[in-house]
């Protein structure tokens, strides 16, 4: 739609007014772990189902252990919670009790058996091994998950490796040697003011949405630049009102 847009381009624009000083007191706040993460409100620590408890203590081995390997193995199985006694007795840290609060999302224990059956049926070691960590280590839920996925698995395979990428990348530093990026603290950025200056816009150039051609301006040094595939110029005069995004700046 071929529509100016009216917009402060120098000017600060000041959303303070918007800020919440305080939670309202019909709020309710998300718990916080010892991390200062925030926890889901209908998150539980976990129990130890009595079943493979009491299997397992069939077997001679402690009540605490026990525990431990159910909750490890996210009391998938009794077979699956053996296996990983039998691999973990000699453990320094065996008899620790088990902590949910360091209980990683990503913690899991593959069971050769389990998955070797579902590769039987065609799907591939990787196929299985990610219909698993779906299904919280359930062989039965793991079969429906990769019959009901068969068209798409390999690209939710994808969405969960990105995820985990964008999500080792939370801590990275940049260089801001040239004011590009910043990276502030979560207690400074409290104390200041939530006023913001436009700092970069795209323009769309085409008759429809479904042809054209994109450009971005970025400000730089007080001056506008123009970035136009591989032509990058400083524009005196920049199409302020056709943006199609804007970017603004805290300041």
């Amino acid at each position: 739609m071929d529509i100016n847009i009216n917009l402060p381009v120098d000017e600060e624009i000041d959303l303070e007014f918007l800020r919440a000083k305080t939670p309202p007191e019909n709020e309710q706040l998300f718990e916080e772990d010892e991390l200062g993460n925030e926890m889901k409100l209908t998150e539980k620590i976990p129990v130890a189902d009595e079943n493979i408890v009491s299997q397992l203590e069939l077997f001679g081995f402690p009540k605490n252990r026990a525990e431990k390997a159910a909750l490890t193995t996210q009391n998938a199985s009794t077979e699956i919670a053996l296996n990983w006694l039998l691999e973990h007795q000699d453990d320094p840290d065996i008899d620790v009790p088990f902590s949910f609060k360091e209980k990683q999302k990503d913690d899991f224990v593959d069971d050769p058996i389990i998955i070797e059956q579902l590769t039987s049926m065609g799907f591939s070691k990787e196929q299985s091994i990610f219909a698993l960590r779906q299904t919280q280590n359930n062989p039965d839920r793991a079969v429906d998950y990769l019959f009901n996925h068969q068209d798409d698995i390999e690209m939710l395979m994808i969405q969960e490796s990105t995820k985990k990428q964008e999500k080792s990348q939370d801590d990275v530093v940049f260089d801001d040697d040239e004011n590009l990026c910043e990276i502030e603290n979560e207690n400074d950025k409290e104390k200041k003011h939530a006023k913001f200056v436009l700092s970069s816009f795209i323009v769309h150039m085409g008759s429809t949405p479904q042809s054209g051609h994109y450009v971005a301006y970025i400000k730089k040094n007080d001056k506008w630049i123009l970035f136009n595939d591989s032509k990058v110029v400083i524009d005196d005069d920049p199409y302020f009102g056709t943006g199609y995004i804007y970017f603004f700046k805290r300041i």
